[in-house]
């Protein structure tokens, strides 16, 4: 569906829990749909898209049928599409259905073979306990996870605790999970101020390492646009994917 390689690749794991991490703007929603609309189409799952608020469920329930509408036999597959508030959905001739929601949709859904958390960033450990449970009833079900490092801070972290468990347990080796990250933590040295760039780390290089996107989705002046108007600390997060991975209960970032 026009992905570039790095789309492609970072939503293809089969691994139950399956994570992407990268900064904002891109393209992880793209590939997400690309990947929901395959597996509700082709395969004939169940796909459930939970976002972090209902009008982001309708943006990218209209994303998915412009998606549909540009291939013709896929669009043909289609029987039936509902976008009432809260029952948003897509169903196909194979059996296959997308459907869409909020967190708390999220935390309500049965029987899912594939949950794609969007915004992960805002994926809290109450939603993560209700996602496994979601899908833990299906063979061969999966929770495919996309979003940007948290900021450090107790709100930040306390939101996206879910997000931070899905990383650690697959950095630590974990059985059928996967990792995907984009970020520049090579050229980042953390002290008692936090972290920033190392003495004499390429600026250049640290955000060609943590954006897939540039220069083809970025465009290198909006990224100097950035680096002029942002405070360091919010740049390091948004643009280089550099945040505090360290679980709730941990003292030290978990890797």
């Amino acid at each position: 569906m026009g992905l570039d390689y790095w789309q492609a690749t970072a939503v293809s794991s089969t691994a139950y829990l399956a994570g992407v991490s990268t900064p904002r703007q891109q393209g992880k929603t793209e590939a997400a749909v690309a990947r929901a609309i395959f597996d509700a189409a082709v395969e004939g799952r169940h796909v459930h898209y939970s976002v972090a608020s209902q009008a982001l469920a309708s943006n990218t329930f209209r994303r998915a049928r412009e998606q549909l509408q540009r291939n013709e036999l896929l669009d043909d597959s289609i029987i039936r599409t509902t976008s009432a508030l809260g029952r948003t959905r897509i169903e196909f001739r194979n059996g296959g259905r997308l459907t869409f929601g909020t967190r708390f949709g999220a935390q309500r859904a049965t029987e899912v073979d594939l949950l794609i958390v969007d915004e992960a960033s805002m994926f809290d450990a109450s939603a993560y306990a209700a996602a496994t449970v979601a899908t833990a009833t299906r063979q061969s079900a999966q929770i495919l996870a996309l979003g940007t490092a948290p900021y450090p801070d107790e709100n930040s972290r306390r939101a996206a605790a879910g997000f931070a468990r899905m990383r650690h347990l697959a950095l630590r080796g974990t059985d059928a999970t996967s990792w995907c990250e984009w970020s520049a933590a090579q050229f980042v040295v953390t002290d008692e101020d936090g972290p920033r760039l190392a003495a004499g780390a390429d600026r250049d290089e640290a955000v060609a390492a943590a954006n897939p996107a540039v220069p083809d989705r970025i465009r290198p002046e909006m990224i100097e646009r950035e680096r002029q108007f942002l405070p360091d600390n919010v740049f390091l997060v948004e643009r280089l994917n550099i945040g505090d991975w360290r679980l709730l209960d941990d003292v030290e970032p978990a890797r």
